[in-house]
């Protein structure tokens, strides 16, 4: 089967609407952050819209290429300015490291020293002879030939160091961010503590002579001879732009996105309803019931006002498989939607008495979650064992001839709960169908790759024996790995039907050093009409957007999904 990639990851994608938020036209009452609203809830920090404002990393901004590099970025070149004592990250492919996506960063650590970690610190190294962080502007340039097996760095054209370092070319499947980054999901953001005014980036080693013209030329264009120029960026001395382009052939801009920040929510214009996806529960669960609580109660004070007509959560109801206290609470917080909003929910993998395995104990989670409350909703269409919550289907009319099926999947299904679901697909072909399962997509928008057994399956064997098998399968959503930001992933089906696979998970997520308790969640305003869907990463403790780059719209139209239409 031939699937062609339709997709932009949201990582790198900030459409129109992400310029609203800072165009001003519609933010938070409180836009310098001083006063709490009626609810009392922390006051929302914004985004100021001034035709002078100047954009930091002090102030949770920073730079997102547009597409990931097709190949290795082996030569990093920088004009930056830090001050004494000043740390933090040049470059960075972000919160990621697998086998299939290797890490990269460039930093400024302690005592202005240059540092690379390089695929995943196979290669890490902080080179002795730098002090760049004197109030100036230094130039930067790393290279590394891999052939030669070294690195070697420049400052302001002149060598610097060598290292002898044997290494792998590196491709990942994420933009990088210039500006800000850290290792791993859980870990704390390391914003650049100063400027960076440009950015270029080749496949392949340069000369040192090409380090020396090159910082003479904002406006690179051209690759050299025994290299391949994949970007440059001229951010300018002070950030005031909201997209730089890409002076390269390439096309890869970069554009403005922010870190840890709560922007103010953008009128979208007029929609028909709204769907609301709620992404891992857990560390709510575990660590702030209250603001769980009022989540869950604010989605039904407003479920009339926002025309919501029904939600779901992606698993990982509890934060400890064994701790039955905490199935309660999460039921209890979800019923507050009873008789208002119906909603459906899937295992994660911490759903399980034992935190998964083969055997899948479910003792707490049928308690809580019981059959027999749920099987009498009216939307309920059934379960695959006709006696447990596990894998099960809702049906739901919207209006004006829309209708959804909601297809919930345990973790890592089974091969026989994968059949059972295609077969859902294949009873309601006139519905919509949203396929939600805990571990589907990770940070690169591909599907987990968790190795199959007879008795769970990988993400990727959903995809390839679900998701893409059926026209009428319009989105498919998943938890599972903690991130910052909406992960969006769009692809072919073999019918030529769009899919949309979106990911949703705050768990790990901190602000301004709190502890791992957000609770944005995914409100999706849908217009049939226009036939574009608008997303929101609403959070009712600050009532504000976390990050720009979780507020956009796109088109949802499809003359090959049956259920949708051009």
């Amino acid at each position: 089967m031939k699937k062609i990639i339709l997709f932009v990851i949201l990582f790198a994608m900030l459409v129109s609407l992400s310029a609203g938020v800072l165009s001003g036209k519609e933010q938070a009452s409180d836009p310098d952050g001083t006063e709490d609203n009626e609810n009392g809830v922390m006051p929302t920090e914004v985004a100021e819209a001034k035709d002078d404002t100047v954009y930091s990393t002090s102030d949770g901004f920073a730079y997102r290429l547009e597409k990931h590099f097709d190949k290795s970025p082996d030569t990093i070149e920088a004009w930056i300015k830090t001050k004494k004592g000043a740390t933090g990250s040049i470059i960075s492919n972000f919160y990621y490291s697998s086998d299939e996506c290797q890490m990269i960063r460039l930093d400024v650590v302690s005592g202005g020293k240059i540092r690379i970690n390089w695929s995943n610190s196979a290669v890490s190294h902080t080179f002795s002879n730098t002090a760049v962080n004197n109030g100036e502007w230094h130039h930067i340039a790393l290279v590394r030939d891999g052939a030669a097996k070294t690195f070697t760095l420049y400052i302001d054209g002149e060598l610097a160091e060598v290292l002898n370092a044997e290494s792998r070319d590196v491709i990942c499947e994420i933009p990088m961010n210039i500006g800000v980054g850290n290792d791993i999901w859980n870990t704390k953001k390391d914003p650049l503590e100063g400027s960076i005014k440009q950015v270029t980036v080749y496949n392949g080693a340069i000369s040192q002579e090409r380090v020396r013209a090159d910082m003479n030329n904002s406006d690179i264009k051209d690759s050299p001879e025994d290299a391949y120029l994949l970007g440059n960026w001229n951010l300018g001395v002070e950030w005031t732009e909201r997209e730089v382009e890409d002076s390269s052939p390439n096309n890869n801009n970069a554009k403005l996105i922010t870190f840890e920040k709560y922007v103010g929510v953008v009128d979208t214009g007029y929609y028909d309803y709204a769907i609301v996806g709620i992404g891992d529960i857990q560390a709510m669960v575990n660590r702030n019931v209250q603001k769980l609580n009022n989540m869950t109660s604010w989605i039904a004070e407003n479920t009339e006002k926002m025309k919501f007509k029904f939600a779901f959560q992606v698993g990982d109801l509890s934060d400890f498989g064994e701790r039955p206290d905490m199935y309660n609470i999460a039921a209890k917080a979800l019923s507050k939607l009873d008789g208002i909003l119906p909603y459906s929910f899937v295992q994660g993998n911490h759903d399980y008495d034992d935190n998964f395995s083969d055997a899948r104990p479910s003792n707490s989670f049928n308690k809580f979650f019981n059959y027999s409350k749920f099987s009498t909703h009216e939307n309920f269409g059934g379960s695959y064992d006709g006696k447990t919550m596990a894998n099960t289907y809702w049906l739901y009319d919207v209006g004006d001839g829309v209708k959804y099926v909601v297809i919930n999947l345990e973790y890592r299904p089974r091969m026989e709960v994968i059949r059972w679901a295609g077969r859902i697909c294949d009873m309601y072909p006139q519905h919509r169908a949203i396929i939600v399962t805990h571990g589907y997509i990770g940070f690169d928008g591909n599907p987990l790759t968790t190795g199959d057994s007879q008795n769970a399956s990988s993400a990727k064997t959903v995809y390839d024996n679900l998701i893409v098998k059926h026209q009428n399968i319009f989105m498919a959503f998943g938890g599972h790995v903690g991130a910052d930001d909406i992960i969006m992933k769009q692809t072919l089906g073999e019918h030529g039907n769009t899919i949309t696979s979106v990911h949703i998970d705050v768990q790990f997520t901190t602000y301004k050093g709190g502890s791992m308790s957000e609770d944005p969640f995914l409100i999706m305003k849908f217009n049939e009409t226009a036939k574009t869907v608008s997303f929101l990463y609403y959070s009712v403790a600050h009532d504000a957007c976390f990050n720009i780059q979780n507020q956009y719209t796109f088109s949802f139209a499809d003359p090959n999904n049956p259920t949708i239409g051009g």
